[in-house]
């Protein structure tokens, strides 16, 4: 194929095509083809015990969209690496990807509000942004408890502010 004759411009292909989730495509690559697009020191670090740490990067299928998540769960939540590694171990075998795991424990922290807000993020269009008023609408609540359901979600890093009342969304949450 035209435009295809290195492991970043396939790699660039697999990420436009399917998003972030593309660890499935590049893993169907052959081994010489396939390359991280995430150097090795950008991938967040979840603090605590090695063996620990190394178990949940293992459910969380080494993600760097996961493991970011997981971060914010850790800060939300004021939890160790031992209380997410027993989260995570709570959610069904049956669920694959290490983002769904990670979202599967954020949603059964949350209050029935909160859930129904977050599922109605998948009902949004993949834009390149969004601003208050989107959500304002998608959610029907305006000021202080419209600004907290935003902060909330922006603190377990599902959201995150590119600018004053513009935000994006993680492509895994809107899926």
């Amino acid at each position: 194929m035209p435009g295809l004759d290195t492991s970043k411009e396939i790699t660039q292909l697999a990420i436009n095509i399917y998003g972030l989730n593309y660890k499935r495509v590049i893993d169907l690559l052959d081994p010489e083809d396939r390359e991280s697009i995430i150097p090795q020191d950008v991938m967040p670090i979840i603090p605590g015990d090695a063996d620990v740490v190394a178990a949940i990067y293992t459910l969380l299928e080494s993600s760097p969209e996961a493991i970011e998540i997981a971060l914010g769960s850790i800060n939300t939540y004021q939890w160790n690496a031992d209380v997410l590694f027993d989260n995570l171990l709570e959610i069904p075998i049956n669920i694959e990807f290490g983002t769904r795991k990670i979202i599967q424990v954020i949603l059964r922290q949350l209050p029935k509000e909160l859930i129904q807000a977050f599922s109605k993020l998948g009902g949004l269009p993949d834009l390149t942004v969004y601003n208050l008023a989107c959500f304002e609408a998608l959610w029907e609540k305006t000021g202080k408890e419209l600004t907290e359901i935003v902060k909330q979600f922006e603190s377990l890093n599902l959201i995150w502010k590119v600018k004053e009342n513009e935000w994006k969304i993680k492509s895994q949450v809107l899926d």
